[in-house]
């Protein structure tokens, strides 16, 4: 004779599994790329420079909102209508091995004094 608790044992046994998470699935990032963007009003040096500042804040937002404190500008961007950066959120601070690996990219139409084109990628601390 079949107890009338055996669906009950069942449902609990399928559900204790289900809850039962690998904890690499269960982890926090430790990296994150970020990309974000910003409107532009017209396209004059200091409109781009304050649009790139609000699209590097927008993403340094989101990278404190994932608990990651460190910052890498990777790239910046510029559009008609917009500018983009591409960040890299960090859990911790990066070596130095880990900055001069990846090179800023040359072909970007923002290489100008002052903005990595000395090879140098900063690394900020939020």
């Amino acid at each position: 004779m079949r107890s009338r608790f055996a669906p009950f044992a069942c449902l609990a046994l399928a559900f204790s599994t289900f809850l039962a998470a690998p904890p690499a699935i269960a982890a926090p990032p430790e990296i994150a790329a970020i990309e974000a963007t910003a409107p532009l009003d017209n396209p004059s040096e200091e409109a781009v420079k304050a649009a790139i500042t609000v699209a590097v804040q927008k993403a340094a937002r989101g990278a404190i909102a994932m608990g990651l404190p460190w910052l890498r500008i990777e790239r910046a961007y510029v559009r008609q209508d917009y500018v983009g950066v591409q960040v890299i959120a960090m859990k911790a601070q990066p070596s130095d091995d880990d900055a001069s690996s990846t090179p800023p990219d040359r072909d970007t139409p923002l290489d100008r004094e002052g903005d990595g084109a000395d090879g140098e990628t900063p690394t900020l601390r939020l």
